[in-house]
């Protein structure tokens, strides 16, 4: 546990395309993924059967405090919405993003994603995936 409240990372999955340089595309730091075809570990390097059906990119995470949250999503948004053009031109219409949090109720908190900015992400074809944990001690 890092003290914060959450994480937050973008992801993109592409059904064929190699997604390693990504990050360098967009300007957000990697923070791992595998490409499709490659054969299946787990996080920690053991060997699993079979092979990635799908690439997976994942930027490095980003942890806050309470309402830092909404800033930190639209600081994706704004990488993603800045290089759009690049991205599709590279990877074509397949490639499927995300921003993924993981929040830590030890406390009540929250915070709200405007309108706005939830319909840029729309526009950008981003989804959001938020998981929960609750009762972690800090």
């Amino acid at each position: 546990m890092t003290g914060s409240d959450w994480n937050i990372m973008l992801r993109a999955r592409h059904p064929t395309s190699d997604l390693s340089d990504l990050g360098d595309v967009i300007g957000v730091a990697p923070g791992g993924g595998y490409r499709a075809g490659d054969p299946r570990s787990s996080p920690s390097g053991r060997k699993l059967d079979g092979v990635y059906k799908e690439s997976f990119w994942q930027g490095l995470e980003v942890h806050g405090l309470g309402s830092a949250f909404t800033s930190a999503v639209a600081s994706f948004v704004d990488a993603v919405e800045a290089h759009v053009d690049l991205v599709k031109l590279r990877y074509g219409g397949d490639l499927r993003r995300e921003i993924y949090g993981q929040h830590f109720a030890y406390r009540n908190h929250g915070g709200t994603l405007p309108a706005a900015l939830l319909a840029r992400m729309g526009a950008l074809s981003i989804d959001l995936d938020l998981e929960v944990f609750p009762n972690v001690q800090k």
